[in-house]
Parts: structure tokens; C-alpha cells; sequence
């Protein structure tokens, strides 16, 4: 007698002694309630109003975006166009400094000597034409 037919053979005798009234009662397997740990205790404490967590920010962030306040308000809109134009700092820089590093300079800006002013004037014709000065 192998294993197939004695499943089978149990099978068949089970259905012979249940009770076919029996049968549409019984809940299925999945639908069977069974205890958890949230069915223990009281039931009034399953209402309880909890606040949402705060918005976690990165902890290597400074300051957040809703923090900065625009101090100045120089960003006003008169109808020219603005050029673009960037800050560069300069180092004089001997030989001693480059491969000895003798001077106890550093490539920051703090060890810069002179800073350069570049302006990008795309209407231009020349530099020629143009009127510029420097104001402290």
C-alpha cells in the first residue's frame, strides 16, 4: 500500500462521514480570526489620536530653505539686461611654494592676494566703448 492511495482512500472515507449541512457552515481556513498581540487588551485604546511624526531633515544640512530670509532686497527687475559675471582670487605663487610649499600658503582663498573681477558683456562691441569703475 503506497502513500497515493492511502491519501486518497482517507479522503474519500471523510466525505462519506461529514455532515453536508456542516459543510456551508464551516468558515474557510483564511477567514478565521486568530489571536494577535493587538487583540490583547482593552479595546478603547485602539481610538487614540496620535500626531504625525516632524519632518526629518538631513543632519548634515546647515540650515533649512524655510529658514533663509532674503536680507536684501536688490533683486528688483528695471527692464536692463544683467551680465553675468564671476569672482576668481589669484595667489602669487613661486616655485617654493608649489613644490617646497616653504610660505605655508594653502590653495584657499584666505592665502589670496589679489581678487579679479570677470564680467561677460555678450552686446558689446569692445572694451573700448565701455565706461567701468570700482567703488569701495
Amino acid at each position: 500500500m503506497d502513500l497515493g492511495s492511502f491519501a486518497a482512500e482517507f479522503q474519500a472515507l471523510s466525505k462519506l462521514i461529514k455532515d453536508p449541512e456542516d459543510a456551508d457552515n464551516t468558515p474557510a481556513p483564511e477567514s478565521v480570526s486568530r489571536p494577535t498581540p493587538g487583540t490583547i487588551g482593552p479595546k478603547e485604546l485602539l481610538n487614540v489620536k496620535v500626531a504625525a511624526p516632524k519632518a526629518r531633515h538631513d543632519a548634515k544640512e546647515i540650515w533649512r530653505e524655510d529658514e533663509l530670509e532674503d536680507a536684501v532686497e536688490d533683486d528688483y527687475d528695471d527692464g536692463r539686461q544683467v551680465p553675468s559675471y564671476e569672482f576668481l582670487y589669484k595667489q602669487a605663487v613661486d616655485t617654493a611654494d608649489n613644490f617646497l610649499g616653504m610660505s605655508g600658503k594653502d590653495p584657499s582663498s584666505t592665502c589670496c592676494e589679489d581678487l579679479v573681477l570677470r564680467v561677460e558683456l555678450p552686446e558689446a562691441a569692445g572694451a573700448a566703448g565701455e565706461q567701468m569703475g570700482a567703488r569701495s
